[in-house]
């Protein structure tokens, strides 16, 4: 009875001349019931839904007369609708006039568009039979958007999915080229990392390679040719922003002997003349192949004037082969990778950085993989291929 407050229960009242069989049948039969009570003219108790047709059967064989005075639960509910036929026949119908709706097109929203691009829009939907009460499960959304995007004049970019029973196109506009930009060579943008393509500025040329695209270095990412209404080539300065995720590798390399400086006994002084800027060496050769570091410097002076003569107390040094431990060249390779990110890697953002350390007998190597989001596209030119006139027909003769 645990379950009371779910499925629900019936409180049964009788009399109390049928008091005595009944608790009887329920003591024989292991019925189980809920809050008993015998009172002087009836007796009345709780029992589950679960029971109800035996407590029913028996009562009939018993000739026991009963009223059910309350019902309670879920199950309740359900059967009091259920002899109800238009509440679930509207809800029937409901779904049905639901799933309808949504798998047709009852609205079309463009976002980030000019009304002159949504009127075109909207008009090459039309050719492609493409509009309100149209059926999503026989439109190819991707070949939608090749087809809108080719033949728009007015955006660069066309994304299209459904929400609902809407279909959401989200456009990116065409930006007016620079006019000096068609003074050089027409050139693609391809390519210069592998990953995948997640985000798109087109300011002139024809884009090959949407958002969510998967690409390969060296793939053509927006294209410089282009064809006019009359099916002939035209040529552009491709131009735009293409960046994405992708994963740069890079080994770095340490031994576990390094080049260290290391201070000799010798020690040197090297005088020097200061004439206005310039410092004028007054000795004639140095030691050769001498590395050094000064000290400290020192300045002549007679009676509190300077003499502009300086002279320099140097350190020599020498560059020895050091052992050093791996935790050291760990160290060291860490400093590496830091100093590539500052250089190498500032216009990325760094997405995740994995290093994988591998170590032999004679260094450890440190296996960078950088998941990097930024620039994925470089300018590739290319010579346009000539074009020749068609040679006109010649005229039958009659």
């Amino acid at each position: 009875m645990k379950n009371k407050y779910f499925f629900g229960y019936i409180k049964i009242k009788a009399t109390q001349e049928f008091s005595v069989r009944l608790l009887k049948i329920i003591m024989n039969y292991n019925i189980p019931c809920m809050e008993l009570a015998l009172k002087d003219d009836f007796i009345q108790f709780n029992l589950s839904f679960f029971n109800l047709y035996k407590f029913k059967k028996l009562c009939k064989d018993y000739n026991i007369e009963y009223e059910i005075s309350e019902q309670k639960g879920i199950l309740a509910k359900l059967k009091k609708y259920l002899s109800r036929l238009g509440i679930p026949a509207g809800i029937v119908a409901s779904c049905l006039i639901i799933n309808m709706l949504d798998s047709n097109i009852l609205s079309i929203k463009i976002n980030n568009c000019t009304p002159e691009a949504q009127t075109e829009i909207l008009s090459i939907l039309k050719t492609e039979d493409v509009g309100i009460m149209s059926r999503f499960k026989n439109l190819d959304l991707n070949k939608l958007e090749r087809d809108v995007q080719s033949q728009s004049k007015l955006v660069s970019w066309v994304g299209m999915r459904k929400n609902g029973c809407s279909l959401i196109i989200e456009t990116m506009p065409k930006i007016p080229i620079p006019q000096n930009s068609k003074q050089r060579m027409p050139c693609n943008l391809i390519s210069c990392e592998s990953g995948t393509v997640k985000e798109v500025f087109v300011l002139d040329g024809l884009l090959t390679a949407p958002v969510g695209t998967q690409v390969n270095k060296g793939d053509l990412l927006i294209s410089g040719t282009d064809y006019d209404e009359e099916g002939r080539t035209v040529y552009a300065i491709a131009q735009g922003s293409i960046k994405g995720e992708f994963t740069r590798n890079i080994t770095f390399s340490q031994p576990f002997v390094q080049k260290q400086a290391v201070d000799c006994t010798q020690s040197i002084k090297k005088n020097y003349l200061k004439l206005f800027d310039a410092e004028i060496p007054l000795f004639f050769k140095s030691a050769e192949n001498v590395s050094y570091y000064t000290l400290k410097k020192h300045e002549l002076n007679f009676l509190g004037n300077k003499l502009g003569i300086y002279s320099y107390d140097c350190k020599t040094y020498e560059y020895q082969d050091v052992p050093i431990s791996e935790n050291q060249a760990r160290i060291i390779l860490q400093n590496q990778i830091e100093l590539y990110k500052q250089d190498f890697l500032s216009d990325y953002d760094i997405l995740d950085c994995k290093i994988d350390y591998k170590k032999s007998e004679k260094k450890l190597d440190a296996v960078v993989s950088f998941k990097l989001y930024g620039e994925m596209s470089v300018k590739d030119e290319f010579f346009p291929s000539p074009q020749f006139p068609e040679p006109p027909q010649e005229s039958e003769s009659k």
